[in-house]
C-alpha cells in the first residue's frame, strides 16, 4: 500500500477536506484574520521599524525600564572600575591572546591539575569498588595527557569541523 492510496482511502482526510473547502468556520476565520492584522502577519520575517514603534517608545520611556537601565549601567561602571574587574578583564584578554592549541593545552592542564589535587587530597582512596575508581582516574588522566599532546591535531579538527557547519 502506498502513501497516496492510504491518504485517499482515509475517511478522516476526506472529511477534513470537505469541512475546510467551503466551511462556514473557515470563512469566519478568514474574515477574522482580515480584521486583525496581527493574525495575518508573517512571523518568520524580520520585524519592520513601523511594526512595533509605538510599543517600543512606550516601553523605552517607562520609569521601570529607565530605572532598570540606570541600575545596570551603574553596576557595569562599578565592575569596570573595580580592581577585580580589571584583573578578570586582563585574564580574559590573555586567554583570548592564546592560540587555539594553547587554549586546549591549558584547559587539559587545568583539568589534570584538578584531578591530581583530588587524588592527593583523597590519598587515592575511593569507595568500593576501589579498583574501578582508580582505573577511571587513570583513564581520565591518560585522556587529558593525550589531549595535551595532540592539541595541534584537535585544533585543526575543530577548525575543519566549524568551517563545514
Amino acid at each position: 500500500m502506498t502513501w497516496e492510496s492510504l491518504t485517499e482511502s482515509s475517511h478522516v482526510l476526506r472529511a477534513w477536506r470537505a469541512a475546510t473547502s467551503g466551511s462556514v468556520v473557515v470563512a469566519a476565520l478568514r474574515r477574522l484574520v482580515a480584521r486583525v492584522p496581527v493574525l495575518g502577519r508573517d512571523v518568520q520575517r524580520a520585524p519592520g521599524e513601523s511594526d512595533d514603534r509605538a510599543a517600543r517608545v512606550v516601553i523605552e520611556n517607562s520609569a521601570i525600564v529607565r530605572g532598570a537601565a540606570a541600575v545596570v549601567a551603574r553596576i557595569d561602571d562599578v565592575c569596570r572600575e573595580s580592581q577585580t574587574g580589571r584583573r578578570v578583564s586582563a585574564i580574559g584578554d590573555r586567554w583570548l591572546a592564546l592560540t587555539l592549541p594553547e587554549r586546549i593545552r591549558l584547559g587539559a592542564l587545568t583539568l589534570l591539575s584538578a584531578l591530581a589535587v583530588h587524588v592527593l587530597a583523597t590519598r587515592f582512596a575511593a569507595p568500593a569498588p576501589i579498583l574501578i575508581a582508580r582505573v577511571a582516574w587513570s583513564i581520565v588522566a591518560a585522556l587529558l595527557i593525550g589531549v595535551m599532546v595532540g592539541a595541534e591535531a584537535l585544533a585543526a579538527a575543530w577548525v575543519d569541523w566549524k568551517s563545514r557547519r
